[in-house]
């Protein structure tokens, strides 16, 4: 009697599956640093207006493998976050603690896709018309 022995596989080769050799260039590692102390300051410099600013937490801030510190704000309507560095840089999260630059004006529009379910004053919409100008 024969016996065949089969086993499933996703990958037929040996190379190791490591998220950090698979990551793009563009990207980082980061790490949780703190949650403590809040730093208003990348938020309130890209958005030049307190009622926008209004609209964010923040979450805490990340250490980039280069030294960087992010600081991580959520959107509290459309949930979204906006991760800034305090020399006007913007990132997303990109999964197992990675972090991949984007276009600043990119960030902002992502954030602010859904923002109209928050019913924005004429006034909000005027901030974030400038800021997405500023930033493009």
């Amino acid at each position: 009697m024969l016996l065949f022995r089969h086993e499933r596989v996703l990958f037929r080769f040996g190379r190791s599956l490591d998220p950090v050799a698979m990551r793009s260039a563009g990207q980082m590692n980061g790490e949780a640093r703190q949650y403590e102390d809040p730093d208003w300051g990348p938020l309130k410099a890209l958005l030049a207006s307190d009622e926008l600013c209004d609209y964010f937490m923040w979450m805490g801030d990340v250490q980039l493998e280069d030294g960087t510190i992010l600081n991580e704000y959520k959107h509290r309507w459309t949930r979204r976050y906006l991760h800034l560095t305090h020399d006007r840089r913007a990132f997303s999260y990109a999964g197992n603690d990675s972090y991949e630059q984007l276009p600043l004006y990119v960030a902002v529009s992502v954030v602010f896709v859904d923002w109209l379910c928050c019913d924005p004053t004429p006034t909000e919409k005027a901030a974030l018309f400038k800021v997405l100008i500023a930033a493009g």
